[in-house]
C-alpha cells in the first residue's frame, strides 16, 4: 500500500512536466497556456533575419574552358609528345613545332584530325629530345579531313593571337 500511495503522491508531479508551459516570466508553476510566440519573446531588431528576408542566392556562370586551347606539359624524350587536353571550336590538328628564336620554327609531328569539342591525351608522332623545348599549336581544318600547312592555318583566338603553348623535354 505505501508503494500504490507513493507512485500516486508524484504522478501529479511527473506530469506536470509532460503537461503545459513554463509561466509567462520563466519561473514558478507550469501552466496550461500555449508557449508565446517568438515575435512576442524577441523583437525583430534583436534577432536573426527570418527566413523570408534573407537574400536569394545568385546563380553563377559556370566555368567554360576557352573554345581554343591546349594543355603540353614537361614530359620525357621520345617518339612522341602529349598533348594533355585539348578543345577545339572547329575540327582540327594539334601540331608539334622546334622552337627557333623563341618562335615557333620547323612543324616535326602532325596530330590527326581531331573534332570540335574536348580530347583528352593527344599523342602526335614527333622525336622529341631531352634538354630541347617544342610548341605545340592548333591548326584548323579547312574542311578536307587532310593537313595541308597551305591550307589549314594555325587556330587563333578572340584576340587574334595563336593557340599554342610551349613546353620542355626532359631525359
Amino acid at each position: 500500500m505505501n508503494k500504490t500511495f507513493i507512485v500516486l503522491a508524484l504522478l501529479p508531479l511527473l506530469g506536470a512536466g509532460c503537461f503545459g508551459s513554463p509561466a509567462p516570466d520563466g519561473e514558478g508553476p507550469y501552466t496550461n497556456e500555449p508557449t508565446p510566440a517568438v515575435s512576442e519573446v524577441m523583437p525583430e531588431e534583436e534577432g536573426p533575419p527570418l527566413l523570408e528576408e534573407a537574400e536569394e542566392p545568385t546563380a553563377q556562370p559556370a566555368v567554360k574552358a576557352p573554345k581554343d586551347s591546349l594543355l603540353a606539359e614537361t614530359q620525357k624524350a621520345g617518339a612522341e609528345a602529349v598533348v594533355k587536353n585539348v578543345n577545339l571550336a572547329k575540327p582540327g590538328y594539334v601540331m608539334i613545332h622546334e622552337v627557333a628564336d623563341g618562335k615557333p620554327g620547323k612543324i616535326i609531328g602532325t596530330g590527326t584530325l581531331l573534332n570540335a569539342g574536348e580530347t583528352k591525351e593527344v599523342y602526335v608522332k614527333a622525336t622529341i629530345v631531352s634538354g630541347k623545348e617544342y610548341f605545340a599549336m592548333l591548326h584548323t581544318d579547312n574542311g578536307d579531313g587532310f593537313f595541308n600547312i597551305a591550307k589549314d592555318s594555325p587556330t587563333t583566338d578572340a584576340d587574334g593571337n595563336i593557340v599554342m603553348m610551349k613546353f620542355s623535354v626532359t631525359k
